[in-house]
């Protein structure tokens, strides 16, 4: 990395960007780098089983990409054990960081991890990338089905074992397969829903919004609930108006 480049940046004065704008940054610059497409499956704040971290993005591609976000806002004291459930659950890992953790985060000298660096200025900057995946990519993420996922795919090939997530754990081609038909199923109709929204402009951290899976379900309540708060408004308002009237 150019060192000089790098202050240079850190001199420019801007309002410091939040989580989301960073997300979106995030995206549009792995779409501009043919890194992801239409065809990508994105799910935004996924949960990695039981192990209480969740994933910022996770992104079904050629391979399981898993990215986490440090904003200017976020602190460090948990991103060694989050960075270490993401390698053992995603084929490939990307964290993003504000440029005033930069020195933090090279200092821990996190392995198989591909480092991002956004400058004050929006820019990114990759200045770390690992020639390989860890040894322990994805090895984990049999664990990422639910037990009745299991069960269903243990079930249609004809294998019964005691122990479905053991299974999955030896056998970690096929819980990967198992996993990229599930998830694919979970999130490919709000990952269609976003990049048809996208799909002519740059990505909004508004956008993000149509990556969750009860999305609809919530705008359908807001306006079940909107509704609901209009009636009563009008109720209050005419039985305020009988009773003035009686008076």
């Amino acid at each position: 990395m150019d060192i000089a480049r790098f202050f240079e940046l850190q001199s420019v004065v801007v309002r410091a960007v939040n989580e989301g704008q960073i997300k979106a940054r995030v995206l549009t610059e792995l779409r501009a780098l043919k890194r992801i497409s239409k065809r990508s499956i994105i799910a935004n704040e996924f949960a990695l089983s039981k192990s209480l971290v969740r994933a910022d993005l996770a992104i079904l591609e050629s391979k399981f990409i898993g990215i986490e976000v440090k904003s200017e806002k976020d602190t460090l004291r948990r991103l060694p054990s989050q960075i270490a459930s993401y390698l053992r659950h995603f084929d490939w890992v990307i964290l993003v960081v504000a440029s005033k953790h930069a020195y933090k985060v090279i200092e821990l000298n996190l392995l198989f991890v591909e480092l991002w660096v956004m400058h004050a200025d929006g820019s990114i900057e990759i200045i770390q990338t690992p020639k390989s995946a860890s040894p322990q990519a994805g090895i984990c993420i049999g664990r990422l089905l639910t037990q009745a996922d299991q069960k269903r795919y243990i079930g249609c090939e004809g294998n019964y074992h005691t122990n479905n997530q053991d299974y999955f754990d030896i056998n970690k081609s096929n819980a990967h397969a198992a996993f990229i038909n599930v998830f694919s199923s979970r999130f490919g109709k709000t990952s269609k829903e976003f990049w048809d929204a996208v799909r002519y402009r740059q990505i909004k951290s508004d956008d993000l919004a149509k990556l969750s899976r009860f999305q609809s379900s919530r705008e359908q309540f807001a306006r079940v609930k909107e509704e609901q708060d209009h009636m009563w408004r009008m109720w209050a308002e005419q039985f305020h108006s009988s009773t003035l009237s009686t008076i």
